[in-house]
């Protein structure tokens, strides 16, 4: 017997993970409308190219494509039904969406205690071998289909299961009731148009959205005969449907999608009807929804020539030190080489992306990636957050995944300035090595200091052959192609599920792993300013000739790097180097912003922030540690002189600045 011969279409709306295969057949759905704005805003030249080159559109022959904000996914059906040939006439044909499939194989649901919600699997994301670990393989799926007629999604039962957009006030009973908290008077116009053109069904109807067992999402597997019936039944009635839905009451993104919900109502009618008629063999599977379905794009060198990969990542709350940082870059570039830069986006509003846009040049790019479908491949209880440390640390695990096209890039963390050209570091040959770093002497400091308390954790819970050769890696020159040769991520994910608690989280890790395959660069390119300030006597806890090395950095830095918890230049401007921070950020659009923020943090006063940048522009250096004391002053005890309102307060302390500076 020969197999079935079966396509199922998956439609996008965005650029999403990828499912391929001889069965599973992408479709990029409203296509006609992809390059006007929508719900889910206007998609840009680059994602629009990529529907175009990886799946086939529903804007082809006879189609409705520009009806998508209506009919949601059933673009696609209804171009299935009318392009059939294009599909090669198979025998079955199926739907599923982007986020939603089929679970042919529970195993690894039931493995992983997946939560089931509106009667699907929930997933944080695609885990790796997905089609595999549920078992949607073009196999499984001939299988399956080689014994029943129709697969439809597995049923719900209304009294437990409720989606996330459903007030939670209402508690449907039925199928009727559903449609309480949308427009049930559209509702009930479908259910008239069906009885009036479809008679027979009358009594299907009645049972079904009286019920409370639903088949939903448009989701399903149908021999061909099935879906042509189908087809005609469904569209007919929604074609009627759209005349006499009065569209002027209209006004939302939800309720024009209308026609999409109550097509789900009318699959579940049809597929109940299936059954009751004992005609069809009718299976049921489970589906799953995954919840972040963002794509993992190639990425590319964005200049031909003379090209250097710098890597920062960054959340929100350090956009404008980044940017400080790049400043400093910029600054200190040469105009022969390009600086291809790339931020590990950990949130990044679109406000400050936009400030940080705006200090491109013509050798400067700057581009963002998120990172999330990377580390979303794994559980995150693998991955150990302690102390001010979040698991955006653990991004540096897949640069080599990330970066697939570039055989070796420059990471730098993002609270640091740049003080010497990093191309000169980035051409550093690493050609017999994994990556160049700095010896970390905070931690050869602490070994020499409190011996007996760190051994054990370095030597003997690290099994690091050599503390003195343990690297810090905020900033590393790495050699991608050797790393992708070597399996690094694979090795380094092996060794945190080994270790569990790592102390310097993901740096831990990369020590284990990289020890031995290290080069180590001048003290310079990494700077960690904080140990003068937490040891005085800190040299001499550092043996040669790793002391001369750390004090020459002291003199002449290269990168400064700011280290240490509650030790930055932002919150201390009168520390020792935090002159060369303050004299990028004043040269940068965070200027204000980060006078406003951290004269902020440290009392409850609310500063007008045409005041703040009248005192960013008339301070200089050396008067940031005066505002700071003045403004750290203002309290609300009983003992100190008391005020109307906060603002009063404010420019009380704003005169005191301001006499200051009149007496300078």
């Amino acid at each position: 017997m020969n197999e079935p011969n079966i396509k199922i279409l998956l439609g996008y709306h965005k650029p999403s993970v990828l499912l391929k295969s001889e069965i599973l057949t992408p479709i990029h759905v409203g296509r006609a409308l992809a390059t006007e704005t929508s719900k889910d805003g206007q998609m840009n030249q680059e994602d629009y190219q990529w529907m175009l080159e990886n799946m086939i559109g529903d804007d082809t022959g006879e189609n409705i494509s520009y009806l998508n904000h209506k009919y949601c996914e059933l673009t696609a059906l209804y171009w299935a039904w009318k392009n059939y040939d294009k599909l090669e006439n198979p025998d079955y044909i199926g739907l599923m969406h982007y986020r939603r499939h089929f679970v042919l194989d529970e195993s690894y649901m039931l493995e992983n205690n997946k939560q089931i919600i509106q009667g699907c699997y929930v997933l944080d994301s695609y885990p790796k071998d997905y089609i595999k670990q549920i078992g949607l393989t073009d196999k499984n799926i001939k299988n399956k289909m080689s014994n029943c007629d129709v697969l439809a999604y597995q049923y719900q039962n209304l009294h437990t299961d409720l989606p996330s957009y459903m007030p939670k006030k209402l508690t449907p009973r039925t199928n009727y009731d559903w449609y309480e908290f949308l427009n049930v008077k559209d509702f009930d116009l479908a259910i008239s148009i069906i009885k009036q053109k479809y008679p027979s069904y009358s009594d299907v109807v009645d049972e079904y959205i009286n019920g409370n067992i639903m088949y939903g999402y448009n989701i399903f597997i149908m021999k061909k005969e099935i879906f042509f019936d189908y087809c005609q039944w469904l569209f007919d009635i929604l074609q009627e449907l759209n005349k006499q839905i009065d569209w002027t009451t209209k006004f939302d993104t939800l309720s024009i999608r209308v026609l999409g919900f109550i097509s789900e109502q009318l699959y579940g009618i049809y597929v109940y009807n299936l059954r009751k008629s004992g005609k069809y063999k009718v299976e049921h599977a489970r589906i799953d929804l995954i919840k972040d379905v963002a794509i993992q794009k190639s990425i590319y060198p964005a200049f031909k020539e003379n090209n250097i990969p710098v890597i920062f990542s960054s959340d929100n709350n350090y956009a404008e030190y980044l940017g400080v940082c790049i400043e400093s870059l910029i600054a200190n570039s040469s105009p022969n080489k390009n600086y291809d830069i790339f931020i590990l986006d950990g949130g990044i509003s679109s406000e400050h992306k936009t400030l940080i846009n705006s200090m491109v040049q013509n050798n400067i790019s700057i581009r963002y990636i998120d990172v999330q479908p990377y580390i979303n491949q794994y559980s995150k209880e693998i991955f150990y957050i302690d102390l001010h440390f979040s698991i955006a640390t653990y991004y540096r695990f897949f640069l080599p995944e990330i970066f697939a096209n570039f055989d070796k890039i420059l990471y730098l963390d993002c609270d640091t300035v740049i003080l010497e050209d990093v191309a000169k570091l980035y051409d550093e040959n690493i050609d017999n090595y994994w990556l160049a770093a700095t010896r970390d002497i905070e931690v050869i400091r602490s070994m020499h200091k409190a011996y007996k308390y760190n051994y054990q954790y370095f030597t003997e819970f690290l099994k690091l052959q050599d503390y003195h050769n343990y690297f810090q890696a905020g900033c590393m020159v790495l050699n991608l192609k050797t790393m992708r040769a070597n399996n690094i991520t694979d090795k380094l994910i092996k060794a945190l599920k080994e270790i569990k608690t790592p102390k310097y989280v993901d740096q831990c890790i990369m020590n284990v792993v990289c020890q031995g395959k290290v080069k180590f660069i001048k003290q310079n390119w990494n700077y960690t300013w904080h140990l003068p300030f937490v040891d005085k006597e800190f040299s001499s806890f550092i043996p040669e000739p790793y002391r001369t090395d750390y004090l020459e950095a002291y003199k002449e830095p290269y990168i400064i790097h700011f280290t240490g918890m509650n030790m930055k230049p932002w919150e201390n401007p009168s520390l020792d180097n935090a002159k060369y921070f303050w004299n990028y950020a004043r040269k940068t659009p965070f200027y204000e912003e980060i006078l406003y923020k951290n004269l902020t943090s440290k009392n409850t006063t609310i500063l007008n922030m045409n005041l703040v940048r009248d005192i960013g522009n008339a301070l200089q250096n050396r008067y940031l540690y005066y505002i700071y004391k003045i403004l750290s002053k203002i309290t609300f005890g009983k003992k100190r002189k008391t005020y109307k309102n906060k603002k009063s307060q404010l420019k009380f302390k704003i005169r005191q600045v301001k006499q200051f500076l009149k007496g300078k």
